[in-house]
């Protein structure tokens, strides 16, 4: 099988799943989405804390070399906690409609003097 062929298959199937359901397919599209921040992120700090780290090796500046190292030792450390989160997606509670102001059965009123 080509390239081609196999992307005219992935997009046929796309489009058939988009129709069949919806909800799945615009929840795929956001997990890619929160995927695609996340490597970014984590790009973006393995660039900065190379930049800065190297920076303050040649400028021999204690701080600029720590902030580059923590920011490069913090970038594998996020990536696995995004991973781990588009692994198991925390749970939502639902949403309460309405408080229910009954009170519970063994509590009486304060009417009585």
């Amino acid at each position: 099988m080509d390239n081609r062929n196999t992307s005219q298959q992935i997009r046929a199937i796309e489009a058939v799943l988009e129709v069949d359901d919806p909800d799945f397919t615009r929840t795929f599209q956001h997990l890619q989405r929160k995927d695609a921040r996340g490597a970014l992120t984590v790009f973006t700090l393995l660039a900065t804390g190379t930049v800065l780290a190297v920076t303050g090796l040649a400028t021999q500046s204690l701080l600029l070399s720590g902030a580059g190292l923590a920011l490069l030792a913090a970038s594998p450390v996020l990536d696995r906690r995004h991973h781990l989160r588009l692994q198991h997606p925390q749970e939502t509670a639902p949403a309460r409609s309405a408080i229910d102001r009954t009170p519970p059965p063994d509590i009486q009123p304060a009417d009585s003097p």
